[in-house]
C-alpha cells in the first residue's frame, strides 16, 4: 500500500515531535534546577517556567489539531415529496463547486411518498439552485421534467423538513416553504433536459438516513469520490441506457466532456443495430454538446442520425436535426433511405412489407426554373396522382438573398386534409456557395391517390418568381403495386 508520507507528517508530525520537545525542555529545566551555583529562587523560577512552556506547547498542538482535524460530518437538508406514481422517479443534482449530492429512497409502506436528502460540504444559501428531476421515461421515449429549487440556510434547522407535493395535472411541484409558511409552485423549466447539471446522485440507500446519519454521510462521501473519477467511454455509453434519469443525463455530459476521443465508440454505438433508443439519443445529444465536433461520424453513422431525424419521437427528432445542421459534408439521404428500405424489407414479415415500387422514378412536380427569385410565394405548388406512389425525394428552395435558411420541415397534404410528414429537411449549399438554400428530404413513404399540396415550414424565405407563380419545389416518386 502506498503511503503519503508528506501528508502523514503534516497530520501527525506535531504529535510525534511533542514528546521529544517536552522531554528536552524538562531535562534542561531540571539541570538548571540542580545547579547550586544559581540562587534557589532563580532555579525555582526556571523550573516553573519550563512547565508553563510545556503546557503552552501542549495547548497549541491540541488547538492546531482541533482547527485542522478531518471533518466527517456534512451539511444535510431533509425533505419529502408526495404525489409520485410508482413508476415516477425523483432525482436531483447541484453545482459541482458545492459538492452537492442528492439521495432518495421510497417509503415501502406508502409508495407515493419519497424521502430525499441533500448533502453538501457546507450549508447552501439562497444563491444556490438545485435541479430537481421527475422522470416518467420509458425505454422507447424520453420524458423528464426539470424544476429549479432555491436553497435556504433555514432549511438546515434541527427538525426542519422540506415538504414537496407533485401535482401531475399541472406537472408542477407545490413547495411548502418553512421560512414563510406559504406554498410556492415550482413550474417545470424543461420538459426534456438533454444533460444534467451538477454531479451524479445515487439511486437509493435505504432507511439508514433515518437511523444512521453518520453512515449516510460516509456513503455520500464515497459517492462523491467516485464521481471525481472519470469512467471509461464504454462505461459511459452503457450508462446512457440506465433506468435512472440522472445517470443517463450525467452520462451524456460525461461523454461530451471526453470529446474527440469518444467519437469512435459513439460511431460504433450508432451503427450497432442493437443500440436502444436511449443510447442513440444519448450519443446524439453528447455530439451536440461537443464544441469541437469536427471529426464527425462515418457515413453509416450519419445515416443513423438522419433516420433519427425522421422518427416520430420529438426529443430524438429535434436532437438529430440539430446535429445534422452542424454536419459540414452533406449526408447522402438517398442512400440512407435505400439502406433503411432494404433493411425494413428484409426484416419485415410478408404482411408488413411495404408495396414494391417497380416503375422508374418520375417528377410529380417541378416548379423550379433558372430565373431570378424572390421570397414568400403567393401559393404552394400542387400535384395530382391517380394511383399510390412511393415518395422518394422532396426538395424546396430558399435562396433568401443568398443567405439561405436553417432547415425546417416539408410535408405533403391532400384534399382530405391528411398530412404526410412533416419530414425534417437536410440543407445543402447552392449557387456561389450560398448556405442552406436547398431543403431536401428522402421521405420514402407511400401516399394514396389524390391531389396534394407541398407544405414548407418557412414560407417567408421560400423562393418563387412570376414564371413559377408558386414556391420552388421538386417532388419525385414511383408508382407502387
Amino acid at each position: 500500500m502506498d503511503v503519503n508520507w508528506p501528508q502523514l507528517l503534516q497530520d501527525y508530525g506535531p504529535f510525534a515531535l511533542l514528546p521529544f520537545a517536552l522531554m528536552a525542555i524538562e531535562r534542561i529545566a531540571a539541570k538548571r534546577a540542580l545547579d547550586h551555583s544559581l540562587p534557589e529562587k532563580i532555579r525555582n523560577r526556571v523550573y516553573a517556567s519550563a512547565w508553563i512552556l510545556i503546557f503552552v506547547l501542549c495547548a497549541a498542538v491540541v488547538g492546531f489539531w482541533f482547527q485542522n482535524r478531518p471533518k466527517a460530518k456534512e451539511a444535510m437538508m431533509r425533505g419529502r415529496i408526495t404525489g409520485l406514481g410508482v413508476q415516477e422517479q425523483f432525482r436531483g443534482s447541484g453545482p459541482d463547486t458545492a459538492n452537492v449530492r442528492v439521495f432518495t429512497y421510497r417509503d415501502p409502506q406508502e409508495t407515493e411518498r419519497l424521502f430525499w436528502r441533500v448533502f453538501s460540504v457546507d450549508t447552501l444559501d439562497e444563491r444556490t439552485q438545485l435541479s430537481l428531476y421527475i422522470d416518467t421515461s420509458a425505454p422507447g421515449s424520453e420524458r423528464t421534467r426539470t424544476y429549479l429549487f432555491k436553497a435556504n440556510r433555514k432549511f438546515y434547522d434541527d427538525g426542519s423538513e422540506v415538504l414537496l407535493t407533485y401535482d401531475p395535472m399541472r406537472e408542477a411541484i407545490v413547495f411548502d416553504d418553512p421560512t414563510t409558511h406559504h406554498p410556492q409552485v415550482l413550474e417545470a423549466i424543461s420538459k426534456n433536459p438533454v444533460i444534467a447539471r451538477g454531479v451524479e446522485s445515487s439511486s437509493s440507500i435505504g432507511h439508514f438516513f433515518e437511523h444512521f446519519p453518520g453512515f449516510a454521510v460516509l456513503l455520500a462521501q464515497a459517492q462523491a469520490a467516485q464521481t471525481r473519477v472519470k469512467p471509461p467511454v464504454n462505461t459511459i455509453i452503457a450508462n446512457l441506457d440506465s433506468e435512472d434519469a440522472l445517470v443517463r443525463l450525467t452520462a451524456r455530459r460525461q461523454l461530451a466532456e471526453v470529446g474527440a476521443a469518444a467519437i469512435p465508440d459513439m460511431d460504433e454505438a450508432l451503427v450497432n443495430a442493437g443500440s436502444s433508443y436511449r443510447v442513440r439519443l444519448g450519443v446524439i445529444v453528447a455530439a451536440n454538446q461537443m464544441p469541437d465536433f469536427a471529426l464527425g461520424f462515418s457515413p453509416a453513422a450519419w445515416c443513423r442520425v438522419w433516420e433519427a431525424s425522421q422518427t416520430g419521437d420529438d426529443t430524438l427528432k429535434t436532437q438529430a436535426s440539430v446535429l445534422l445542421r452542424r454536419q459540414k459534408k452533406p449526408v447522402n439521404v438517398s442512400s440512407c433511405a435505400s439502406r433503411r428500405s432494404a433493411v425494413q424489407q428484409v426484416t419485415a414479415s410478408p404482411a408488413q412489407r411495404a408495396p414494391v415500387a417497380t416503375q422508374p422514378e418520375v417528377d410529380l412536380v417541378d416548379s423550379t426554373n433558372i430565373g431570378e427569385v424572390i421570397n414568400k410565394p403567393p401559393r404552394p405548388p400542387t400535384f395530382e396522382i391517380t394511383k399510390p406512389h412511393l415518395i422518394s425525394y422532396v426538395r424546396t428552395y430558399h435562396w433568401n438573398n443568398a443567405h439561405g435558411q436553417i432547415g425546417g420541415t416539408i410535408a405533403l397534404r391532400n384534399e382530405k386534409g391528411q398530412m404526410f410528414g412533416p419530414w425534417f429537411a437536410y440543407t445543402s449549399s447552392g449557387q456561389g456557395g450560398a448556405p442552406n438554400v436547398n431543403w431536401e428530404v428522402a421521405a420514402n413513404q407511400v401516399i394514396p391517390p389524390g391531389k396534394y399540396t407541398v407544405i414548407d415550414s418557412d414560407p417567408a424565405t421560400w423562393s418563387w418568381n412570376k414564371e413559377s407563380a408558386v414556391g420552388f419545389a421538386i417532388v419525385k416518386g414511383r408508382p407502387v403495386q
